[in-house]
């Protein structure tokens, strides 16, 4: 990456192998003077539509959308410096199995016991690690009446095989999320 801007030229190939493997659509779109692109993956799993993005400019986002049985919202992001001192001053977040994760990122839900049995979970704390997850986030749509699921990876991933383990990852939280029996 230079002065903020990457080259999603040559993922072209690998995306598009995923996007066969998984039986999804890949589209490519270009600004109208041609100077930077966006990829997009759509992935099928259950009765969502899993949308990947990455351009020249933008990181690595996964997204979907679905309808809860209940209200389930939850944040998932890098701490910094106002996070630490406002809980100094009693903000308080959700602490998982794992004290490194916890000091590093920033946990909140509105339901914590459906959060830890999601996030409690050694494999997804090591991926978030591993991947330099920026965020997972899902907020509930007053408009549109749905849960949107927004995850941010920071740029950096450039091959096939970490893309598939990214995308696994997702499959998997969706998966626990329809064991947990949301999904309406």
């Amino acid at each position: 990456m230079i002065n903020g801007y990457g080259d999603v030229f040559p993922k072209r190939n690998f995306w598009r192998n995923i996007s066969e493997k998984y039986k999804g659509k890949f589209s490519i779109k270009h600004t109208s003077s041609y100077v930077h692109e966006t990829l997009k993956l759509i992935l099928p799993i259950y009765h969502i539509s899993l949308e990947i993005t990455e351009s020249d400019t933008k990181p690595l986002k996964f997204y979907f959308e679905t309808k809860f049985n209940k209200q389930f919202e939850f944040n998932i992001y890098k701490e910094d410096g106002i996070d630490k001192f406002l809980k100094l001053l009693g903000k308080k977040e959700i602490d998982v199995n794992n004290e490194e994760f916890n000091k590093k990122h920033f946990l909140q839900s509105n339901n914590i016991n459906l959060f830890k049995k999601l996030f409690n979970d050694p494999e997804l704390t090591a991926f978030i690690k591993k991947y330099n997850i920026y965020s997972f986030v899902c907020k509930y749509n007053n408009k549109t009446k749905m849960h949107e699921f927004k995850s941010v990876i920071n740029f950096g991933i450039n091959d096939e095989d970490s893309l598939e383990e990214i995308i696994q990852i997702h499959f998997s939280i969706i998966s626990k999320l329809k064991k947990l029996n949301l999904f309406t």
